[in-house]
């Protein structure tokens, strides 16, 4: 990917680029989990409600 290429390009150590990397998915894991989405939509409604 362009990330991975710009990372390396950077001179980035691949530990740290694949620690990125996980710290990416846990972030897209836990926005596509649902409770997560009805806590942070239930979160908005109250404030703008």
């Amino acid at each position: 990917s362009f990330f991975l290429a710009w990372m390396k390009k950077r001179g980035t150590p691949r530990h740290e680029i694949e620690a990125e990397l996980r710290a990416l998915d846990i972030l897209i894991v836990q926005l596509r989990t649902p409770p997560f989405s009805r806590q942070a939509l239930g979160g908005l409604g109250g404030m703008l409600g």
